[in-house]
């Protein structure tokens, strides 16, 4: 039988204690530091997750832990970003670098989300529109969960957006917006909709749209006249429509 050993923790009376366990079953030790890299992801200790989940990520993709492991170092990369930028592009190798032996995997849903979701952060929305896309190919998006629902529909409108996809952007962030959630990223949502009505002429939808934004009813939006037909709300969003259009809408406005 193959032989593991692996550092783990112990507490006792209140202090954390370094021991060591043999695991004479490989299966079980890759389990145990996929549940190392887990705990430590959960209390905030990233650089310790990212030494479990990157050792869990790199065995054989037979484990199905693997795949978990991959996608979990992937999330733990995400968080580090926030502070150093440059964990977004080692996400991008590391996640480019799975994909192919984790492709028959589960997995290789979340494994395109952190893609997607580092790039997005990377200021690259072609790159998310492309593992959006590469997505809705190997699944059927209507079987995915709620979050993930939300993650395909939120970045693939973000991704259709920026490349001025604007009718696929505006599909999307409809969904997105329309299916009931606290997700934090609404008020983006409806910024990125918002834009993706004035690119198509569609001035009344970007009214609502920027009602929605600030959270105020459509019919109290207060607007002030801006150069080049800019009519700006007075909580800083801007409704890019032609001054005649405005009058004609909310006279009382301009």
């Amino acid at each position: 039988a193959t032989t593991t050993r692996i550092s783990v923790f112990k507490g006792a009376d209140g202090k954390v204690l370094p021991f060591t366990k043999r695991y004479n079953d490989k299966t079980m030790a890759v389990q145990t530091q996929f549940k190392f890299a887990e705990a430590y992801f959960e209390m905030g200790q990233l650089a310790q997750a990212a030494s479990w989940a990157h050792q869990v990520s790199l065995t054989h993709p037979s484990y199905k832990v693997t795949a978990k492991g991959a996608v979990l170092y992937g999330r733990v990369l995400l968080e580090q970003g926030k502070t150093n930028p440059l964990k977004y592009e080692e996400c991008v190798r590391v996640m480019r670098s799975r994909m192919l032996p984790l492709s028959d995997t589960p997995e290789i849903l979340d494994i395109l989300w952190v893609l997607a979701e580092a790039h997005r952060h990377r200021a690259r929305p072609d790159y998310v529109l492309d593992h959006m896309r590469q997505l809705a190919e190997v699944t059927d998006v209507r079987e995915l969960s709620k979050q993930q629902w939300l993650d395909y529909h939120f970045l693939r409108g973000f991704g259709a957006e920026g490349t001025q996809e604007y009718d696929e952007a505006m599909q999307a962030l409809e969904i997105f917006l329309g299916t009931p959630s606290a997700d934090p990223r609404r008020g983006l949502g409806f910024v990125l909709l918002g834009r993706c009505y004035l690119a198509l002429d569609r001035f009344v939808e970007a009214h609502a749209a920027a009602a929605e934004r600030v959270g105020v009813p459509v019919d109290q939006l207060v607007f002030s006249r801006g150069p080049g037909g800019i009519l700006r709300n007075l909580s800083g969003f801007d409704v890019r429509v032609p001054v005649a259009d405005a009058e004609r809408d909310n006279p009382a406005a301009v």
